[in-house]
């Protein structure tokens, strides 16, 4: 209440609104928080063992993939007490391992947030990508060097053992670079 400046009286008026709190109502909404927070902890550890199941699983596949090949496992494993034996390979024992080594290089091609999978993956690929660099021919280097050129960029991070030319004593070593220098050149598809 006041006077204006030309002395006429002025009234003002708030109106507001007051609430009572509703106990019962309350009661029931900490119930439904306390039962969603209940779920979302439940949730969250089926989550975490399903994760951890799946990593153990894929551990074990690759695992598999490399323990039932004789060639396969004479190449990953590694004795510096005896010398290296020469086992007989096949072609047939190289497929699945560069078809485990396409899957994982499509996930690397992913926008992932999960550090810990990004992390495993890049495990899993430096572990099948050794072997697949021991026995492979000239055709399996250039298999992950068109896989690393698709790739996002940060990939040298992490990839530049992945890609190896053997010129010294090998009479074809200046013709595989040239093969690789040549991808290289050539934009990706």
């Amino acid at each position: 209440q006041g006077l204006c400046e030309d002395q006429a009286k002025v009234v003002g008026y708030h109106h507001y609104q007051t609430a009572e709190v509703n106990t019962s109502a309350l009661g029931d909404l900490k119930r439904l928080f306390e039962l969603k927070s209940d779920h979302l902890h439940q949730t969250f550890a089926l989550h975490s063992y399903t994760s951890v199941l799946s990593r153990l699983q894929v551990e074990s596949y690759i695992y598999g993939l490399v323990n039932n090949s004789p060639f396969l496992k004479s190449v990953a494993v590694y004795h510096p007490d005896r010398a290296p034996q020469k086992v007989e390979g096949s072609h047939a024992d190289l497929v699945p391992l560069k078809e485990c080594i396409s899957v994982l290089f499509s996930f690397t091609r992913r926008i992932i947030d999960d550090t810990q999978f990004q992390n495993d993956i890049l495990l899993w690929l430096q572990k099948l990508v050794s072997v697949l660099l021991k026995v492979g021919c000239l055709g399996d280097h250039l298999f992950l060097l068109n896989h690393i050129l698709r790739c996002p960029a940060g990939i040298n991070k992490w990839a530049i053992p992945f890609i190896q030319v053997r010129v010294l004593h090998n009479p074809a070593g200046v013709f595989h670079f040239m093969q690789q220098l040549a991808v290289l050149m050539c934009p990706v598809r």
